[in-house]
């Protein structure tokens, strides 16, 4: 099944290639205390951008939709759903302009405090994950509503409110879902740089991700990015989504019946004139010919190297 694209943009919201810390993005100037309480709002910002969580974060997903992308997995969230990040967890996010959601930012004190004070000695295996998705419980729910209207209506809390509210979200999490949480903030297994990059391609080639985006993801600059996926696979990153993409594209038009309009949507095309532009320089013809057709495409049109194959 395609993974299903970004959201829509609209107009005067635009993307941005410059890459924001969190908390610092939300000019919070009061962590004291380890600890930073934030009501945020997607229409606040530009819909999709690059950010680095310079301290753990707990978000309660209020209203809305935020679709969040790392190396190797993306992640929808709907309201109802609470995001576990740990710090310096590198994702590419993107927010409904109704989104809105309570975040909670702490410190590696503050969590070492809490682990401390409450006995509670992690176990379980983290899996490499620098954020992690949990259903809200009715008792979690209730706290992060309870803290959105604290926060909405009496904006700054003192630093030992926000201490005692981190400290009831992390109880409430262990209590609902155990220590699996804990093992993700406290534990995070690197991956060598190559299999970082084929963890990216392979995870977000249908997603209309451009190669300063895949770069964050695998923690590389651009150019770097594009140096080692050129020694990688023979091939600059933008000529391997192109393959990529137009292999898929030509199946899904030839054999699985799909409109041309319906393809580029799919494969995160900004529209269909540019998707046909590619589809063209790839085949030499038109998407409209390619449809219906039982004719395969030239073998090296559509060929990637075999570790890329699904």
């Amino acid at each position: 099944m395609p993974k299903q694209e970004f959201l829509p943009k609209d107009e005067g919201l635009m993307d941005t290639a410059h890459s924001f810390a969190l908390p610092d993005v939300f000019s919070v100037q009061d962590q004291t205390g380890g600890v930073a309480i934030v009501l945020h709002d997607g229409a606040r910002k530009p819909r999709r951008i690059m950010i680095t969580l310079s301290t753990h974060a707990i978000s309660f997903v209020l209203r809305g939709q935020k679709r969040l992308a790392d190396g190797a997995q993306t992640t929808v969230l709907t309201a109802g759903a609470m995001m576990l990040y740990t710090q310096g967890a590198q994702l590419v996010v993107e927010d409904s302009p109704d989104y809105r959601s309570l975040m909670l930012f702490f410190s590696n004190d503050v969590l070492a405090d809490f682990l401390n004070t409450q006995n509670i000695t992690p176990t379980g295996d983290a899996d490499g994950q620098r954020h992690r998705a949990f259903a809200q419980s009715a008792l979690l729910g209730d706290m992060g509503q309870a803290m959105a209207e604290l926060a909405g209506k009496h904006g700054a809390m003192s630093p030992q409110m926000r201490r005692l509210w981190c400290h009831q979200a992390l109880r409430g999490l262990y209590d609902t879902h155990g220590d699996v949480g804990f093992s993700t903030l406290r534990s995070h297994q690197p991956v060598d740089g190559d299999t970082r990059i084929s963890q990216v391609l392979e995870a977000h080639w249908q997603e209309g991700l451009n190669v300063d985006e895949l770069a964050f993801l695998a923690a590389m600059s651009p150019s770097t990015f594009k140096r080692r996926v050129q020694a990688l696979y023979g091939m600059s990153p933008k000529a391997w989504l192109d393959t990529r993409r137009m292999g898929y594209a030509w199946h899904l038009l030839a054999v699985s019946g799909r409109k041309p309009s319906e393809v580029a949507h799919l494969l995160g095309y900004a529209n269909g004139s540019s998707f046909a532009q590619a589809f063209r320089r790839q085949f030499g013809v038109a998407p409209r010919d390619a449809a219906g057709s039982a004719v395969k495409p030239p073998a090296d049109a559509t060929e990637t190297p075999e570790v890329l194959r699904v």
